[in-house]
């Protein structure tokens, strides 16, 4: 079978690095052809990075044709984006004659639907979290413009035609399944969850120990209880409640450094010269990593903290940073309500689960912190089951196979 995979997140962005990439390279031995079409911003086209991987495509026979997009918030010059990644994907669809397509998100599901029955593809729409509902939670679309409310409702019917039209779904959670299936009243059978997965021999403690142990030494963090963080501060996220447990943990006598890891280096800072915190600002260090870099400093956590922020998209919510977290053994904090978190943080003993980052919920979180008892081996191998790179790989294959005649 030939595939054509679609993604507007670039390869080259953390995110592709660790949520397309692998799965692409795990699916490759199974199909005949296969190609990616991504969008990748302009500054790191013609880099390093950028021959590395597109060598690395070239080896194994994946074609990849990146895209730049206009970093503009003109709706003007989005349209142009739009057009000229609209003619191309029409002229690979023409040269390629694909028996997939694989659209990841609402956007390029949307472009696939369009041109489906002119080519006779089967549509994968892989549906990463609720995408309208998100930019309504980002900000980046406020309900008081008409012109964000057309957008909002735009988007929001034709998911629900690229749910009932698709030849295959997936979903990141169960939660969000039903949703859809309760809202459209389907059965949505042609549908799987899987997780934003993470890769277990990547982040893998017993390849680690000696740099632990190294790390442990040169940061100074001995007998001290590490609160981690990982990932963006956004909109959609509450780094506020992560200060505010450190606050309560260090106001209760633990011994507790926090250690954040993110490319938001700025933002951090601008939390922590604030004068609530002024008080843990020397507890706490903000760091920025290469992604080869990751595990070996996620090992240092204790916990990780996971909270974001409430909305209505979150049913569809999956972290990455949940099973990158797991598979090295370290539990999690996360506020209810988050996609599936709760259960399998239940299931796993992975962890504790707040019921919001009020005062009150966090100073409980403090004790339950301080008396939770767990094994890192066993958090790692019983939430295998859910985020291992391989087991969401083979669901892939799986579809894949589902939908077309494989060699």
């Amino acid at each position: 079978m030939k595939v054509i995979f679609i993604t507007y997140d670039g390869l080259l962005d953390p995110l592709g690095k660790s949520q397309i990439l692998p799965y692409l390279l795990n699916l490759r031995p199974h199909v005949e052809k296969m190609q990616i079409i991504s969008f990748e911003k302009k500054h790191r086209i013609n880099s390093k990075d950028f021959e590395d991987l597109n060598q690395k495509l070239t080896k194994i026979d994946i074609s990849w044709r990146p895209h730049t997009f206009m970093s503009s918030k003109n709706q003007l010059l989005k349209i142009i984006d739009v057009i000229k990644f609209y003619k191309s994907f029409i002229g690979q669809c023409m040269l390629f004659n694909p028996d997939i397509i694989h659209a990841r998100g609402h956007p390029m599901a949307m472009f696939a639907s369009s041109i489906k029955r002119f080519f006779k593809y089967k549509l994968i729409f892989d549906f990463r979290g609720m995408w309208p509902d998100e930019k309504i939670a980002k900000g980046s679309w406020d309900l008081s413009s008409k012109i964000n409310i057309l957008q909002y409702k735009f988007f929001k019917r034709h998911e629900k035609k690229l749910l009932i039209s698709s030849d295959y779904i997936i979903f990141l959670t169960k939660k969000v399944k039903n949703h859809f299936q309760n809202l459209l009243k389907a059965d949505l059978k042609n549908s799987s969850v899987i997780p934003c997965a993470s890769d277990y021999s990547f982040f893998d403690p017993n390849l680690l120990s000696e740099a632990r142990m190294s790390l442990i030494n040169d940061m100074q963090l001995k007998n001290k209880l590490v609160l981690g963080y990982l990932g963006s501060i956004g909109p959609l996220y509450d780094f506020r409640g992560y200060l505010n447990l450190i606050k309560l943990g260090i106001q209760a006598n633990l011994n507790i450094f926090g250690l954040v890891i993110t490319n938001n280096i700025d933002e951090a800072k601008i939390f922590l010269e604030k004068k609530d915190y002024i008080e843990i600002k020397n507890s706490i260090r903000c760091i920025s990593l290469q992604r080869e870099d990751i595990p070996k400093h996620l090992n240092l956590f204790n916990f990780l903290i996971s909270f974001c922020k409430i909305s209505h998209s979150i049913i569809g919510a999956s972290p990455t940073k949940v099973g990158e977290a797991l598979s090295l053994g370290v539990p999690v904090i996360s506020n209810s309500g988050v996609g599936d978190i709760d259960r399998i943080l239940n299931q796993v003993n992975g962890g504790i689960i707040v019921k919001d980052t009020s005062e009150q919920s966090l100073k409980k979180c403090v004790n339950d912190m301080d008396n939770f008892i767990f094994k890192r081996n066993s958090i790692r191998n019983t939430s295998k089951r859910f985020f291992d790179l391989n087991r969401a790989s083979d669901e892939y294959i799986r579809v894949y196979k589902f939908l077309g005649p494989s060699l």
